[in-house]
């Protein structure tokens, strides 16, 4: 199906009891830490400026994956950065 109008329109005789049955998953990534762009405007005729750089430092992160069915919610996944590092939640 190429578009969400389709797979709606294949879907939308579904009953409330069937969608109940459907295993709704997702995941996200966190970082801890403030999340901020820094941005640096230049002409072409001027050169790198070091005094414009911000160094960025090593933030630690997780990744999250959960899901539900109709009103019943699954375990809750985290990792850390290192995969083999897991635990979760029920």
């Amino acid at each position: 199906m190429k578009t969400r109008r389709e797979w709606a329109e294949a879907h939308h005789h579904w009953t409330c009891e069937y969608w109940t049955s459907v295993l709704w998953t997702d995941k996200t990534w966190v970082e801890d830490g403030r999340y901020s762009r820094e941005w640096v405007t230049r002409s072409t005729s001027q050169g790198y400026n070091a005094d414009c750089v911000v160094e960025k430092s090593k933030r630690v992160g997780w990744m999250f994956c959960s899901c539900f069915a109709g009103l019943v919610n699954g375990p809750c996944f985290f990792w850390e950065k290192e995969w083999r590092s897991f635990f979760f939640i029920i």
